[in-house]
């Protein structure tokens, strides 16, 4: 199992936990207050490992045509539910294993998101450099990764290791 696999099979329960899980909840406020700063004058963008589209539909809501890229079919299932019932006719979701490895086709946005979904992939500058690849010249990418060697994560670290959950850290 890989880490699409296993967020296909948790979608549900991962779209629900931003109703009520702490972490998910600060994790929207801090990127609504980045998006009040810096998505500003924004026309297009993209969320890269848009999980069940939360802060995809939270760009659509701002008036930003947005695409949202996902590996997992059922995360995407449920950010195009999530669409359909704001009414965001400004939003579509592709399933894209990430990272991308040509995106000369595509369309260059002013903004580009990621929360929590380049930690997976093999190479962080590599990931950098997909996500800039995305920008237009005057774009800006806002992104998340965890802090490794936070005192909540190192908790979390050793949790996993006697429980073996949360099930993502095998990632």
């Amino acid at each position: 199992m890989d880490a699409v696999e296993f967020y296909s099979e948790v979608a549900a329960d991962f779209h629900a936990s931003y109703q009520k899980d702490v972490n998910r909840l600060e994790r929207m406020r801090v990127f609504k207050n980045f998006l009040n700063r810096y998505a500003v004058g924004a026309a297009f963008g993209y969320d890269v490992g848009c999980g069940s589209g939360v802060l995809a539909c939270e760009l659509a809501r701002r008036g930003i045509e947005t695409i949202g890229f996902d590996g997992a079919k059922e995360m995407l299932a449920i950010a195009e539910r999530s669409a359909r019932e704001f009414g965001l006719s400004n939003l579509r979701f592709e399933l894209k294993r990430l990272p991308i490895a040509d995106t000369a086709g595509f369309r260059q946005a002013d903004i580009v998101i990621s929360s929590s979904a380049i930690e997976y992939l093999d190479s962080i500058p590599e990931s950098l450099s997909f996500l800039r690849n995305l920008l237009s010249e005057t774009g800006i990418v806002i992104f998340s990764v965890s802090n490794h060697d936070s005192i909540s994560r190192k908790v979390v670290r050793w949790v996993h290791s006697l429980t073996g959950r949360p099930g993502y850290l095998r990632f």
